[in-house]
C-alpha cells in the first residue's frame, strides 16, 4: 500500500503503520506539507515550488516503479471555505480550489489507477474557521467552542461521482467519528480535543481512530489483492 497526503496524514501514520503490520502488508508514504494529492494541483504558497518537485517525483517515478495494489490518499479539503485557500492547475494561473479540483480531479484519479489496482480516498474532515483551543482556553463550557463546518464539499461530491463509474475508486470516511453531529464539530470528542489548529487534528485523538480506520480500509477493498 502506497498512502499519499499533505501533514493531515501526520495524525493517522502511526495507526496506519499498526494496521500494515497488522494485516503483513508493505507500507510506503509519501507525504508533503501544503501539497494537494491530486495530480497538477499545486496551492499557491511558501512551498509550491516544493510541491511541484514532489509531484514530479510522485507520479513520474514512485508510482510507476511500485505500482502498488493501493493508493490511499490523505488530504486536506482545499475548497473548504474556512481556509481561503487558492490553488493552481497545470498552466500555473491561481484559481479557486473548486475550479481547479473540479476540473483536475478526474485526471488524478485516472493518472492514479493507471498504475495501482485500486485508489482509496479518505474524505476530508472540516476545517473550521477558529482555532478550538484557543476557544477552550478561554470559554466558560466546552459546547460554547462548537464550530460550523462549510459542509458538504463540492470535491467530495465529485469523488463520489467519479466512484460510480470507477468501481476502482473507493471513498471511506472518518467525519461521523471526527464531527458526530456534522455540520456541527464539537471541539472535544471522547474527552479528547480534536484539533490543534483550524484543520489539523489532535495526534491522541487521531490515534482512537485507529480501529474504525482499519475496518473501513477492509471495507473498501485495501487488504484484498483482486482489483
Amino acid at each position: 500500500m502506497l498512502i499519499i497526503g499533505d501533514s493531515h496524514l501526520h495524525a493517522l501514520v502511526n495507526s496506519l503503520a499498526d494496521i500494515a503490520a497488522h494485516r503483513d502488508i508493505s507500507l510506503w508514504v509519501f507525504l508533503q506539507h501544503l501539497c494537494p494529492w491530486e495530480e497538477g494541483v499545486t496551492e499557491a504558497g511558501p512551498l509550491k515550488a516544493s510541491c511541484r518537485s514532489s509531484k514530479e517525483q510522485l507520479y513520474g517515478s514512485v508510482l510507476t516503479s511500485l505500482r502498488p495494489d493501493v493508493v490511499f490518499a490523505v488530504g486536506r479539503g482545499y475548497d473548504d471555505s474556512a481556509m481561503k485557500t487558492k490553488l493552481t492547475g497545470p498552466d500555473g494561473v491561481l484559481r479557486t480550489p473548486s475550479a481547479v479540483l473540479l476540473e483536475q480531479m478526474p485526471h488524478a484519479v485516472a493518472t492514479v489507477l493507471q498504475h495501482a489496482k485500486r485508489l482509496i480516498v479518505l474524505e476530508p474532515w472540516p476545517s473550521l474557521p477558529f482555532i478550538q483551543r484557543d476557544c477552550l482556553a478561554a470559554a466558560q463550557t466546552v459546547a460554547e467552542c462548537a464550530g460550523q463546518a462549510d459542509w458538504p464539499l463540492e470535491s467530495t461530491g465529485l469523488l463520489h461521482e467519479l466512484a460510480l463509474s470507477e468501481p476502482r475508486l473507493r471513498l471511506i470516511s472518518l467525519n461521523d467519528l471526527i464531527c458526530p453531529r456534522l455540520p456541527t464539530c464539537d471541539a472535544v470528542v471522547h474527552g479528547l480535543i480534536v484539533r490543534v489548529d483550524h484543520n489539523h487534528l489532535n495526534y491522541h485523538f487521531g490515534v482512537t481512530l485507529a480501529e474504525a480506520l482499519e475496518q473501513r480500509l477492509a471495507d473498501a477493498g485495501a487488504f484484498t489483492t483482486s482489483p
